[in-house]
């Protein structure tokens, strides 16, 4: 009987969840039966039972420097530790993702080695901090706005625009009418388009929880009806492209904000 593809590939994600000390102990170099014995304090006919296993799917090979791993063992072996990294991530999120609606776009493989921070009743402004840090001191900022708390846009502009950071951000049409519409909120706005370094955007935005990527690091917040539930910090490159990418795919379709599309005088046309 032809064994199904699915099945084949349980097999070995069943073989990699219960051996992966092994493939982790031949990435890092050939061993012999009685090396690998005595490194992963196991008993010889483990280790006889276990590289039988693992030859027979494909995984490893023995060659005259001892057993290593094939090509696609350690492909595999990567593939796992990702898959790893990933449902930590995932469940290190738990309470940020329950915050969310089930059919929010969020890519789970953006919380593989995510830190995670929801405010505390003695901390409630640490958040907030850790967002600010975040976008401080980096050459470009890339954001999407769907939602804001207008009494952080100040503090929000100033920690993006300290170093002199190029800030390209886009905000859902619905925010920017209700920032336009506060007088305060409009003063925050109008300052920014004055600046050379500063690009605001409007488009349609189909999900709630808020985006950046700098330089080095890429995050995500989400809102509740109380204010900010939290959020979720990740400095690896694909979580890093990923935002990068669903802004520039936003941005293709999004509107110029200029003062004067906001009926707005710039300080040249004043004088």
């Amino acid at each position: 009987m032809t064994q199904h593809r699915t099945d084949h590939g349980e097999e070995l994600l069943g073989l990699l969840v219960r051996r992966s000390d092994f493939l982790e102990g031949l990435a890092e170099r050939p061993r012999d039966k009685r090396t690998l014995a005595e490194d992963l304090e196991t008993s010889r006919s483990t280790v006889d039972r276990v590289l039988r296993d693992l030859t027979d799917v494909g995984f490893v090979r023995h060659t005259r420097s001892g057993y290593e791993l094939t090509l696609l063992g350690r492909c595999s072996l990567e593939a796992f530790e990702r898959y790893e990294r990933t449902i930590e991530g995932v469940s290190n999120a738990r309470d940020l993702l329950q915050m969310l609606p089930e059919n929010a776009p969020l890519d789970p493989a953006f919380f593989a080695g995510a830190r995670v921070y929801t405010p505390s009743p003695d901390i409630p402004d640490d958040v907030m901090d850790a967002l600010f840090t975040s976008i401080e001191d980096s050459e470009t900022l890339y954001g999407i706005a769907p939602v804001a708390i207008s009494g952080q846009l100040k503090a929000f502009y100033d920690a993006a625009t300290a170093g002199g950071t190029n800030v390209e951000m886009i905000v859902a049409h619905e925010l920017l009418e209700k920032l336009l519409d506060a007088p305060s909120s409009r003063a925050i706005i109008v300052e920014q388009l004055q600046k050379e370094t500063v690009n605001i955007y409007r488009a349609e935005i189909s999900f709630g929880f808020g985006l950046w990527a700098v330089d080095d690091e890429a995050g995500t917040v989400v809102y509740t009806d109380t204010g900010v539930g939290g959020i979720a910090l990740n400095d690896s490159e694909r979580a890093i492209s990923w935002v990068t990418d669903l802004f520039v795919s936003l941005r293709e379709d999004a509107e110029l904000v200029t003062l004067s599309s906001i009926g707005e005088r710039s300080t040249d046309d004043a004088e």
